[in-house]
């Protein structure tokens, strides 16, 4: 039984997988992220949503086709059929879009909050009385 409930969820997780990163154009941990892009509220809410609803679902259709050893090969061959369909989907569009390495230019908003510190004051002293000295910020 834990070998069936292994390979369902195994399955499970590689079709999120191609889902999750069916439209990517660039590599996640190689490129910056900004703050802001969209509402927190709106991730909180999908997560959260993806949490109450989806994997409750997902777990219980694991655990019953783990248990019934007559509706485990129905399960398998759907789950690998939309494995294998979402993994083509990919891999079919790798050629349309190029990768992006860095983000368009976007100003992070800066809040003045460096000016208000004893040290921020202080650094910006320093640089003025450095001037383009070489080893100064321009």
């Amino acid at each position: 039984m834990a070998l069936r409930m292994t390979v369902l969820q195994l399955l499970i997780s590689m079709t999120l997988f191609e889902v999750y990163f069916n439209t990517w154009q660039k590599l996640p941990f190689t490129c910056s992220h900004v703050p802001g892009q969209r509402p927190l509220a709106l991730e909180v809410a999908k997560y959260i949503g993806l949490l109450c609803a989806l994997v409750p679902f997902l777990s219980v259709i694991i655990a019953v086709a783990a248990q019934v050893w007559v509706l485990f090969p129905f399960f398998l061959a759907g789950f690998g059929a939309l494995w294998f369909v979402m993994r083509r989907r990919r891999l079919e569009g790798w050629g349309e879009a190029p990768l992006l390495y860095e983000d368009l230019p976007a100003v992070v908003t800066d809040l003045g909050i460096k000016e208000l510190t004893y040290a921020g004051a202080q650094a910006q002293l320093r640089r003025a009385a450095a001037g383009h000295a070489g080893h100064a910020d321009p």
